[in-house]
């Protein structure tokens, strides 16, 4: 019998897609989740170590989660998330310490999606006032009739058993699998600077991996693509489609990723990124006539 409950479970939990199941639900369905799987791109070991952490809460994804509500769900968004009474915030706007305050929160924690104070929330209404007035987001989201959509499927395990997986789709139709990102860019906000961080963050392969599960579900998606949110510079958005190169990418990737937990499964083996002896060369840029070495006057001195 498998260590990890989506493996071989004998009691699965429904496949297919499931329209209204909360966040809370999703997050408890006894499945791979492609915030674990993609540690696989790493290595087994990282991917083991994702296993066995439990993933604390943090800022960023407090404000996510929130403003996802906001844009994609204003219903559920003024239900389901708390706003800190002014009178439990300090004047710098964080969120006091008093005995009252932390009363407010633990109470709210039982029932909220998240957690935001007032200056959050005047940030996230701009914010998705922004995403209503763009031309480009109002299409995209024109072409999802659904939002917030989970999928339930398996994978094989490449031994005769199967994996169950679970991906939960901010925006989904007929022809579209898309994305709400909320980013704080660099270097420009742009199609080029965010496509470097779907690479580095590996939202292509995300959005392969959610493909699959669409797809077995009998859903598949002629187009993925992004509605992303500028948290800085006074607010921007961007409705961003992927081209047949970066599908394909992240239909690989995903791959990648899913043959790495099968292989760790087969063997029980949980490999690092470089387990053997590996060659170390120093970067391109390092041997260039004006680098360190030649302004020192060390260029052509041989080992002493």
């Amino acid at each position: 019998m498998s260590d990890f409950p989506w493996h071989n479970p004998t009691d699965p939990p429904p496949l297919g897609i499931h329209y209204d199941m909360s966040d809370r639900d999703y997050h408890a369905l006894p499945a791979m989740r492609w915030s674990t799987l993609s540690a696989g791109l790493t290595s087994a070991r990282a991917l083991n170590h994702r296993l066995h952490e439990s993933r604390a809460d943090s800022p960023a994804l407090r404000i996510g989660r929130a403003v996802h509500l906001r844009v994609l769900q204003p219903k559920v968004y003024a239900a389901a998330v708390a706003i800190v009474p002014e009178e439990h915030v300090t004047a710098s706007g964080a969120m006091s310490s008093s005995k009252a305050a932390r009363a407010w929160r633990e109470e709210a924690a039982t029932w909220a999606e998240s957690v935001i104070s007032p200056r959050e929330s005047a940030e996230i209404e701009t914010w998705a006032r922004l995403v209503d007035a763009h031309d480009g987001a109002r299409e995209l989201l024109a072409r999802c009739t659904h939002r917030e959509v989970t999928a339930v499927w398996t994978e094989d395990d490449g031994a005769g058993g199967s994996i169950v997986c679970k991906a939960r789709a901010d925006m989904l139709g007929p022809d579209l699998l898309a994305d709400l990102k909320t980013w704080s860019p660099r270097s420009g906000f742009n199609a080029r600077t965010f496509g470097r961080e779907c690479w580095s963050r590996n939202y292509h392969a995300q959005l392969g991996f959610y493909a699959r599960g669409f797809a077995w579900s009998g859903y598949p998606q002629r187009d993925r693509g992004f509605v992303v949110v500028n948290k800085g510079d006074g607010g921007d958005v961007a409705a961003l489609l992927c081209d047949e190169d970066m599908n394909a990418a992240g239909d690989a990737d995903a791959v990648a990723a899913l043959d790495v937990l099968r292989a760790a499964l087969r063997t029980n083996t949980w490999e690092g990124a470089m387990p053997g002896i590996g060659t170390l060369s120093l970067p391109a840029y390092a041997y260039e006539s004006d680098n360190n070495a030649d302004s020192l006057g060390l260029v052509g001195l041989g080992d002493a």
